[in-house]
């Protein structure tokens, strides 16, 4: 059974010579928070060590639920929103709800620290699927 890599999907086969893996430059993230199970006022927001997750900066980067900056369906209560980054970033990031601006209330607090992905450019695309509130 060999792995081949096409597009950045990975396909198992019977038979064939095994691909290389493929390295890519920068990755696409989706980032999604289900928060099917809360109350949302105004939006579901996303905070990171990144420039584009407003730097740790809580709820200034909003999300969509929207159809669009790859949210697959309107309404569903499923926020989401979607970057690029150069491969050997470390991204850590938390969500919050609706607070003001600078303000970490209402917002993910874990013993354990933040949610963490590190992009080793094996894929050109990552969907982080989380639940508001749970790690």
């Amino acid at each position: 059974m060999y792995i081949f890599l096409v597009d950045g999907t990975a396909t198992r086969r019977a038979l064939g010579t095994l691909a290389q893996r493929t390295k890519h430059d920068s990755v696409s993230v989706v980032f999604q928070c289900d928060a099917r199970k809360m109350y949302v006022r105004k939006g579901i927001y996303i905070a990171g060590n990144q420039d584009e997750l407003g730097n740790w900066k809580p709820n200034t980067v909003r999300m969509f639920d929207d159809g669009t900056h790859g949210d697959r369906q309107q309404n569903d209560s499923i926020w989401t929103i979607e970057f690029r980054f150069p491969v050997g970033t470390e991204i850590q990031y938390k969500f919050t709800n609706s607070g003001p601006s600078g303000e970490w209330n209402p917002g993910e607090e874990f013993p354990g620290g933040n949610r963490r992905v590190f992009l080793d450019g094996t894929t050109d695309r990552v969907v982080l699927t989380d639940t508001f509130g749970k790690m």
